[in-house]
């Protein structure tokens, strides 16, 4: 029972329930008006386990794999996705294939698992689970005597493929070898083609304009933005090519004239031009309320050039309001 307990606390989380809710849809698409009816999400949660155990499992399979990602930044890249792309069986087993081969070399990665899940905007997600190194756990037996057990944990990578926007996101411990070759092996298996040099080198994101004078950070009336601001803007000279760089951080009272008004100080006490500059990351914070959410909540994310961006695991529905107002800033570099 306390695991069953545990599996609720997980799926009560805003993206335990955006799974519960996919998967129903997905595999009982007649029963969502039954699960609908209670006021307490918990409520909910209960009654999937009883009458849709099925879908119960699979969303909480979903939702460990992206708590596992929390706090990890995407890695985002351009992809030329064919016009008739169907994911099916065989591109799932090419892309187990094509993981187990990256990670030989590591000596894990043996067993591979791949649970693939298309999001209501139409973006999927491949959760990826590999066997990792051996380890020894010790766990209590009910007599209260330890006793070690020795295993394969599992490791997660999470892909998020764009059709619509043509970008391809990869969320996975390591450095950029590592993500160049995720990257490659998930082109070559779902795309069926290998990465296209010319969009992989384009910069996903752009952010240098933020130093421009008078800049502005308008929101869509229908994404129900209250206020925008920022909370950190670091930068660089472009012709230094050490690890110097100069970061601002805005307290949480600071409005967006206030922040130009520091960034200014900054800029002339340092006698930097801005076009002498790139910007190396920015912090926004947003207080949105979403359609259905009675409360407002607030949106905290960074992007960092040229390609990363935490933005990812944050709940559907305000993700969806980031990633529109990026777009409309001009950051995404689409």
């Amino acid at each position: 029972m306390q695991i069953i307990l545990q599996k609720i606390f997980t799926l009560s989380q805003e993206c335990g329930m955006t799974a519960l809710m996919e998967t129903i849809r997905e595999r009982h698409p007649h029963r969502i008006g039954e699960f609908d009816r209670f006021e307490h999400r918990n409520d909910q949660i209960v009654w999937a386990w009883l009458n849709l155990p099925d879908a119960f499992e699979q969303a909480e399979v979903l939702a460990v794999a992206e708590a596992a990602l929390s706090g990890r930044f995407w890695k985002r890249s351009y992809v030329d996705v064919p016009d008739d792309l169907q994911i099916d069986c065989q591109r799932i087993e090419a892309l187990q294939d094509e993981l187990r081969q990256v990670y030989s070399a590591q000596l894990r990665g043996r067993h591979c698992h791949i649970e693939h899940h298309q999001r209501e905007s139409g973006v999927d997600y491949f959760c990826a689970y590999l066997d990792n190194w051996p380890d020894q756990l010790m766990l209590f037996r009910e007599n209260g005597q330890m006793s070690p057990l020795s295993g394969h944990c599992a490791f997660t990578n999470v892909f998020s493929l764009d059709c619509h926007h043509g970008t391809l996101e990869v969320a996975a411990r390591g450095g950029r070898v590592i993500h160049e070759q995720l990257k490659d092996s998930f082109c070559r298996a779902v795309l069926v083609k290998p990465a296209n040099p010319s969009f992989a080198e384009t910069p996903a994101y752009r952010l240098d304009h933020l130093l421009t004078e008078g800049f502005q950070l308008p929101t869509a009336s229908e994404d129900r933005v209250s206020s925008v601001r920022l909370t950190h803007i670091r930068f660089a000279p472009r012709c230094v090519k050490d690890v110097r760089y100069e970061e601002i951080g805005f307290a949480q009272g600071t409005d967006l004239n206030a922040a130009e008004r520091q960034l200014r100080e900054r800029l002339a006490e340092r006698a930097f031009e801005p076009k002498g500059l790139r910007v190396l990351s920015v912090g926004f914070n947003l207080m949105v309320r979403p359609l259905g959410r009675l409360r407002v909540s607030p949106l905290t994310f960074s992007v960092h050039a040229p390609n990363t961006c935490n933005l990812k695991e944050k709940a559907d529905d305000l993700r969806v309001v980031g990633e529109r107002c990026l777009r409309m800033w001009g950051i995404c570099n689409a």
